[in-house]
Order: C-alpha cells, then structure tokens, then sequence
C-alpha cells in the first residue's frame, strides 16, 4: 500500500469521526426553540433582533449563529409584524353597561315590558299628541314610562318581577282593554325600553311609581306629583 493510499485512508477515518462526533452533539437552544416553535421562524427572528438587550436569553444564540452564517437574517414587512406579533393592547376592554337597580330582564320579559309602553304611549293609546309634540318629546314619554314599570319592580309596594307587575289586577289599563294585545312594538319603543333599563340613562322622573293622562285632583296632587310632560301625562311617586 502506498503512502498516498494510507494517507488518504486516516482522512476518511478521521472524517468519519468527526461526522459521528458532531451527530451526537446537542442542538443550539436557539435551534431546538425555533425548530419545535409553532410559530413562523421569520417572526421569531425578527422579535428577538428588535428585542431590547435582556428580555430574551435566546438574543446571545441567535447573535451568535447570524455572525457564523449558520442562518440568515430575515427582514419581516412592519405590516406583518403589526398584524401577528402579540402586544399588552391585544385584548380591549369592553364596557358592561349598570343595570338600572339591578334589574335584568329576560328576553321574553323585555318583549312584555316593550309592549306595555307601546300600549300606554302610541299604540292606540288614548293620548291626543298636541300639535307641537315632537318624536323627541314621545320618545321621553315612552323613557319616563318604562322608567315607572322598572320602579314598581323595583320596589317593595308591587310584585318583584316584571310580569307580575304587568298584569297586577287593575294596574295598566292595556291589559284590560286588550291594547296591549294589538299592538306593534316601534324601533322607537325598543330604543327607549333598552335606554330605561340601563342604570346612566338619565330621567326627570326619580322614583315614579305611578303616571296617568292628566292630573288627580285633591291631596293626591299635593302627595306625589313630579311633573307633567309634553304629551300631558303626569307622574306620581305615591298616590
């Protein structure tokens, strides 16, 4: 065997070594994160090049394989970066509206209550609008309204559901007139009732627990009279 073969042999067997050596060595941190990571691999990269200097333990490894060529930098478009990297401000709070006495009404419980106001204020009503009434002065008049039937639910002199409430014998003249069957509940109505039962809304009617058209006369008027609106119906905080 000549020495240019023995030669070439040691080569190949040192070669060999060397390739067996580096298999059994452990990746690069920075390798095993972006290689198990589900993240894109350009946006790991990219967070941890603009990442202030300490946030992450990886900024060493990743440094150090860009400077042997064993990756490549890889620039992200901002737009991508804005879209996909996860900030502090992701999540945005959403503003619960207060319950208005802490009263929570069902779906079909809100159904009733904004037939009852439909039926007391348009709806067939037997309220004569006056000429210079305005939908803002019936919009009011359905808030104050709904405004009295939340009061009486409210309080300890009537039924403490809604549907009670309704329909407490000789109460809401709808129910015993039929009115309050026929009617069709107005977006208007629906806007007022929502409005009525959020606790910010504000109302000229603190504490009404009664309404009618017009004025009682005597010592009733004295007692608990608030006001009278627009529309001519008055509200009472007792009677």
């Amino acid at each position: 065997m000549t020495i240019y073969k023995r030669f070439t042999m040691i080569l190949a067997v040192i070669a060999i070594g060397f390739c067996a050596w580096a298999l059994v060595q452990p990746e690069p941190e920075f390798e095993v994160a972006m290689r198990q990571s589900r993240v894109p691999q350009d946006q790991i990269i990219e967070v941890l090049r603009n990442a202030p200097e300490g946030i992450f333990s990886l900024n060493e490894e990743y440094e150090k394989l860009l400077a042997e060529k064993k990756i490549e930098e890889i620039v992200v478009p901002q737009d991508v970066i804005e879209q996909d990297v996860i900030t502090e401000t992701t999540i945005e709070e959403k503003i619960i509206p207060q319950s208005y006495k802490g009263i929570n009404l069902s779906d079909e419980e809100f159904e009733e209550f904004c037939r009852m106001v439909e039926a007391e204020v348009t709806g067939d009503s037997p309220i004569d609008f006056p000429v210079d009434c305005t939908e803002l002065h019936i919009w009011w008049a359905k808030l104050r309204t709904a405004r009295v039937i939340l009061n009486r639910v409210a309080s300890n002199e009537f039924p403490n559901d809604l549907h009670s409430v309704l329909y407490e014998k000789g109460q809401f003249a709808p129910i015993s007139d039929g009115r309050y069957y026929k009617v069709t509940v107005t977006d208007m109505t629906r806007d007022a009732c929502r409005a009525a039962l959020d606790a910010s809304q504000h109302d000229d009617v603190p504490d009404a627990l009664y309404f009618r058209m017009g004025k009682w006369r005597g010592n009733v008027a004295q007692r608990g009279f608030i006001k009278t609106d627009k529309l001519g119906i008055s509200y009472y905080s007792q009677i």
